[in-house]
C-alpha cells in the first residue's frame, strides 16, 4: 500500500486493490493499527487524483 502513495495517475489499482483486500479487518493483519493507517493514507492519496 505504501509503495503507491506518490504514484499518482500511475497507481497500480488492482494491486491497491489487492492488498486493502488482503489487510481487511478479520484477516490475518487486518486488526494491525499500522495496517489501517497504510490503508488510509494510500486511499487519500488516490482520492486526490481519483476521486472515483
Amino acid at each position: 500500500m505504501i509503495s503507491q502513495l506518490g504514484k499518482r495517475e500511475a497507481t497500480d489499482l488492482q494491486l491497491l486493490a489487492d492488498a486493502i483486500k488482503e489487510n481487511l479487518p478479520g484477516t490475518r493483519f487486518g486488526n494491525e493499527f499500522f495496517i489501517s493507517k497504510a490503508i488510509g493514507w494510500a486511499l487519500r492519496d488516490l482520492y486526490r487524483t481519483n476521486p472515483t
